[in-house]
């Protein structure tokens, strides 16, 4: 069940630098919403807050996320690997 309130920014700065999953941030704050009931907006909004790493699953500031959806860590650590092929 959807809260009255639901505060976007409260689960973003939850989430941010840990490999939580959407649903257990929203369960954290909201144990009666699931992440289905989130709009399309607020998943936008997340979306331009944070995000989570395709590699190492550990959520990030979206500002640190490369064209593979990785963070700039495994970013790092992937350009490292082909560098020694």
């Amino acid at each position: 069940m959807r809260p009255e309130i639901f505060e976007i920014d409260k689960l973003c700065e939850y989430l941010q630098g840990t490999y939580h999953t959407l649903q257990e941030g929203i369960h954290t704050f909201y144990p009666e919403m699931s992440e289905e009931e989130l709009t399309k907006e607020e998943h936008e909004q997340i979306d331009q807050e944070i995000f989570c790493c395709e590699t190492c699953s550990w959520w990030h500031e979206a500002n640190e996320q490369d064209s593979d959806g990785n963070c700039s860590d495994c970013h790092d650590d992937s350009n490292d690997e082909d560098e020694e092929e």
